[in-house]
């Protein structure tokens, strides 16, 4: 039925037919090459390499990062606030600022004496932020600061003595 197939039919010529002798020596000089290439590239790498597509490839890609910038900037600007009011009144401090403009990032208001966080405030909407805390004398550090995907960020950092 399938005698096409047989192995008698099939020819099979394994002789060379072209030469496979290419001569490289015009575009490699690794015979003149310094020992493993020590002093960088060969003469022949140097040579073909084009200037002006460094010059291209270096602008095309300043122009994609800083366009990306721009465009993550409008989608989520950076917070802003006003600069914060603080009095100390006996051991109690109040605190009055305003969130202005808030992006994707998690914004939060601390003090802390040293390591130990004493007092926070997660800031959520756009809006003026007051309030009153009743601390121990101590030195401390009031704290805005924004958390995102690209790592914290402190917008606001003050020392106070109570």
């Amino acid at each position: 039925m399938f005698d096409n197939l047989s192995t008698s039919s099939l020819e099979v010529n394994n002789l060379e037919e072209n030469s496979l002798e290419v001569d490289n020596t015009l575009t490699s000089d690794e015979l003149e090459a310094k020992l493993n290439y020590a002093d960088g590239e060969t003469n022949y790498a140097v040579f073909k390499r084009d200037k002006d597509n460094i010059i291209k490839v270096a602008a095309i890609s300043l122009t994609t990062i800083f366009g990306g910038l721009s465009v993550f900037e409008l989608i989520s600007p950076k917070a802003s606030i006003t600069p914060p009011e603080l009095n100390v009144v006996s051991n109690s401090l109040s605190y009055s600022f305003k969130l202005e403009r808030k992006g994707i990032e998690d914004i939060r208001f601390t003090i802390s004496n040293g390591y130990i966080e004493i007092y926070k405030l997660d800031l959520k909407e756009i809006k003026e932020y007051k309030g009153s805390i009743s601390l121990e004398p101590s030195n401390y550090e009031i704290t805005i600061s924004s958390n995102s995907i690209f790592g914290n960020k402190e917008i606001y950092k003050r020392s106070i003595d109570l």
